[in-house]
């Protein structure tokens, strides 16, 4: 019980600094159609990375229960950043689809 309640905590703090605060307390995710899409997807991944660095590894002496919870919390941040990316993708793949289809789409 203990340990399940550990381990919410920390998926919701990993959760909420890994997704919502950059370095300087900035919201991470941003709106999409801005200029500049790639390279805010890049910063997401490597602020998401860096964040996931700082908050850092349990010690090896941990609860191997503990240390399974955290790697699983670990690899489904990982997996959403992915998600969110692929659907990014597919976001404007469409978007752009519409806009020729319209004729608001400039070939040149």
């Amino acid at each position: 019980d203990a340990s399940r309640r550990a381990d919410a905590a920390a998926s919701r703090t990993v959760a909420e600094e890994t997704l919502t605060d950059g370095p300087e307390g900035d919201v991470l995710v941003e709106d999409s159609s801005s200029s500049g899409e790639n390279s805010e997807k890049d910063t997401l991944s490597c602020m998401v990375e860096n964040k996931l660095r700082h908050i850092g590894e349990l010690p090896s002496n941990a609860d191997p229960d503990l240390q399974v919870a955290v790697e699983a919390q670990r690899a489904e941040i990982r997996s959403l950043l992915q998600r969110i990316k692929d659907v990014d993708h597919e976001v404007q793949v469409k978007t752009t689809a519409i806009a020729y289809v319209e004729g608001r789409y400039d070939v040149d």
